[in-house]
């Protein structure tokens, strides 16, 4: 669509930007939101993928929501339905602010229209591959491919490296601040001395006086805020997710760092069920050395998901701030939204004074056990919360052992498998043995973390599991493996076989079981290197 040079157009400048408008045509509809596809794009975290729509009119031009998570708002108020706004109305997305101005100038006007046709986007996207291609020349062994995200200071590409791997290149903008290259080189350092299944992987850094960019593991899949926006997860899928954000978190934590920004937009999620935390922009190093980069007045992170003590000072911040960031994601994703909702310095106040709402009030039924380990994760004083990202493992992965007993056949589709916009079903067959044993179906990576609560727990019994291979038993005595086989496959080859399976059904019996086997595996390390093969079959080493 090409915009009408007529009097009958309309602008909506964006507040902060010279000469800078949106022309509406009487009869044309521009959409605003964060996806690639938007016509009117904001990188901005609080602004959903489709989050409204300006539609002109001869009246005016009428705003409407789009169902955005934060909402849009016209001269400070929430729009619930269409809003028809007129010159002067200030319209807010996200934490932009917009000002609906006089009609258009005639034809020759300086004023330049942001609304991008997908030719346009084209042309754009080539200008910033040539940008890339300048910055990171085949000197580097890189070739750029496809821009993945832009920000204020930092580009992330495709790329593809000499040895033919693909990665994710992320540059630093020339004439970036000193504290931008400080901070950005801070966590290429975090990212490159941990090495992780459910962390991004950095495989090179490069810190020269003309260019600056570590490339990492490019994860194909999708941000747990994409995921959502389709439709809130179920209670297996956000607690096997939230386990294994806290089992990063747990490293983390252990080599003295932390994220400060844990949100659903920095949880990817792979097909066959691995997360990642990503985006380590605001990361904190408490070993490293030089001056603090952050000052008081520095806004570190997204409201919605920080606690009180990063809003009032993100200096003075320890590792539990972090669980409230997982607290808060995980709402998120059970319920499709952050547990405090308004415009941003309204955010700001709830998060400071108000206690944060209970998960049984948006799902009624839910698991006490998963409405109080969310209710402690959100607590207002971090003395209140728990006090280790271990103790996060152990309460979630106690909570997803009562998912398994109250909803025997699991979630509906696999977190990171392909929507075919009617989901993908997880397997329908019943569980092996009567009702009432802790067993079911399992997707994606659920099995893994079961096996690692019966470790965490000690627990003996028998483990039945019946794949697309047939069906196999793994002994359990205090939590460690003692016997496995499957068909005519025995000991670790045959565990590792069924705990990779990518679906099916289990069923645990416990009670002593007497064998003599000198077979003592530990769970927790075979659910690891599963993970990492896994891992390494979406993005190898290079």
């Amino acid at each position: 669509m090409e915009w009408k040079e007529t009097l009958s157009d309309h602008l909506v400048k964006l507040l902060g930007a010279q000469s800078v408008s949106i022309k509406i045509g009487p009869r044309d509809v521009v959409t605003i939101g964060r996806s690639a596809d938007a016509d009117f794009i904001l990188d901005d975290s609080l602004v959903s993928r489709r989050h409204c729509s300006l539609h002109g009119s001869d009246a005016g031009v009428i705003v409407s929501d789009l169902g955005s998570r934060n909402g849009t708002e016209v001269n400070g108020v929430r729009v619930r339905a269409e809003v028809l706004v007129r010159p002067g109305d200030q319209i807010r997305v996200g934490r932009a602010h917009f000002l609906v101005d006089e009609k258009a100038r005639t034809p020759g006007s300086e004023t330049a229209s942001l609304r991008r046709s997908r030719r346009d986007r084209r042309r754009s996207d080539g200008k910033q591959a040539d940008e890339a291609a300048t910055f990171l020349p085949p000197a580097t062994g890189y070739e750029p491919i496809e821009l993945l995200a832009s920000g204020s200071s930092t580009l992330v590409y495709h790329a593809r490296s000499q040895r033919g791997q693909d990665v994710a290149v992320k540059m630093l903008r020339p004439g970036a601040s000193f504290d931008q290259r400080t901070r950005f080189l801070r966590s290429a350092d975090v990212l490159a001395r941990l090495d992780h299944p459910n962390l991004a992987r950095v495989v090179d850094v490069c810190d020269e006086v003309d260019r600056c960019f570590f490339a990492m593991g490019l994860i194909q899949g999708e941000s747990l805020a994409d995921i959502v926006e389709r439709r809130p997860l179920g209670a297996r899928q956000a607690l096997s997710i939230g386990v294994q954000i806290a089992r990063a978190l747990s490293l983390l934590h252990q080599e003295m760092v932390i994220h400060r920004d844990v949100r659903p937009e920095n949880v990817m999620v792979i097909h066959g069920g691995i997360a990642k935390l990503v985006g380590f922009g605001f990361v904190k190093d408490l070993e490293a050395s030089g001056a603090a980069l952050t000052k008081l007045s520095d806004a570190v992170g997204d409201p919605s998901y920080i606690p009180p003590e990063q809003v009032r000072d993100p200096r003075d911040v320890d590792h539990r701030s972090d669980l409230y960031g997982l607290g808060a994601t995980l709402f998120h994703a059970l319920t499709g939204q952050a547990p405090f909702q308004g415009t941003p310095l309204e955010v700001v106040r709830r998060v400071l004074a108000t206690p944060a709402p209970r998960l049984g009030t948006f799902l009624p039924g839910i698991s006490p056990l998963l409405e109080g380990a969310l209710d402690k994760l959100l607590a207002k004083s971090a003395d209140d919360r728990f006090q280790s990202a271990t103790d996060v493992m152990a309460a979630l992965d106690h909570a997803l052992m009562t998912a398994c007993r109250s909803d025997p056949r699991g979630d509906a589709s696999p977190v990171g498998a392909p929507d075919d916009g009617g989901g993908v079903t997880a397997t329908q067959a019943s569980p092996i043995v009567a009702a009432g044993q802790l067993g079911g179906g399992f997707t994606g990576l659920e099995l893994l973390e079961i096996v690692q609560f019966l470790e965490l727990n000690e627990k003996d019994g028998r483990l039945a599991i019946e794949t697309g291979e047939g069906i196999g038993e793994i002994v359990l005595q205090r939590g460690l493996i003692a016997a496995a086989s499957v068909g005519a496959v025995e000991g670790e080859a045959a565990a590792r076989r069924l705990l990779a399976a990518p679906q099916g059904t289990f069923e645990f019996r416990a009670g002593g079981v007497a064998i003599t086997s000198d077979l003592r595996l530990r769970p927790a390390a075979i659910a690891l290197d599963l993970m990492r093969a896994r891992d390494e079959e979406v993005h190898p080493r290079s």
